[in-house]
């Protein structure tokens, strides 16, 4: 296949992951494993030229170096997420999605629609996320909202018994089920809601947008994407 190359125009782009990691998407500082979104931008750096610069912070301040320009690119963004900021951002073309699913242990699985499925139910989710079309029923209390700070948490109280249910990003419920047997009676269930990720660049940075998508596009076409999620599936 044809190699564009924009080694020309190559960048050093400053990349934020956020403090303690969010496998398998990416790990904390240190963790030898690298994770989706690492794997992606090396892919990215090889058919793109540019090279990336990782650096860690805890999620707020993150957003707030990205808005003086501190940092330029955050990955695996949907616009809507970040519609508040002072800088909302360019975005590339989405590269994957992010799917929030329902999950059970063995024998309690059920198809969920609706939040009416869930009525009266103990629901695990994660901290200050927002899910489209249940936080009415969160508001009033005819799902029992039960909030933990991460992934991790929510599935040791999910496989201890202590909730009906949870919402859970997909790839962290796959990842964990495969590295870790005492997630292997967790049951995946339907999709309640997804969204397009994007790369998220400042707006100093727009000049390598093109370049981006291209890559982007390349990976998908040659189906190095698809290989690089399903080595933590």
């Amino acid at each position: 296949g044809l190699v564009i190359s924009f080694s020309s125009t190559a960048e050093t782009l400053k990349f934020v992951l956020y403090d303690g990691g969010s496998p398998p998407l990416f790990f904390a500082k240190g963790d030898s494993n690298t994770g989706i979104y690492v794997d992606l931008l090396n892919e990215i750096g090889a058919v793109s030229g540019h090279q990336f610069e990782f650096q860690y912070y805890p999620t707020k301040r993150a957003m707030v170096l990205f808005e003086e320009g501190a940092i330029d690119v955050e990955v695996g963004i949907n616009p809507a997420w970040r519609s508040s900021s002072k800088v909302p951002g360019e975005y590339s073309v989405p590269f994957g999605q992010s799917e929030d699913v329902v999950i059970f242990q063995q024998g309690k699985a059920k198809p969920v629609t609706s939040a009416d499925d869930l009525s009266g139910q103990k629901v695990g989710t994660i901290k200050g996320f927002y899910y489209a079309g249940y936080m009415d029923a969160f508001a009033s209390k005819s799902i029992n909202r039960q909030d933990s700070l991460d992934e991790d948490k929510l599935m040791q109280k999910m496989a201890g018994g202590r909730l009906d249910a949870a919402f859970i990003r997909k790839e962290a419920v796959q990842y964990r089920i495969k590295v870790d047997s005492k997630f292997k009676e967790l049951v995946i269930g339907d999709v309640i809601g997804s969204a397009d990720i994007m790369l998220r660049v400042h707006p100093s940075k727009s000049s390598v947008i093109e370049s981006l998508n291209t890559a982007i596009k390349t990976l998908k076409g040659n189906g190095k994407l698809d290989e690089i999620y399903s080595r933590y599936r």
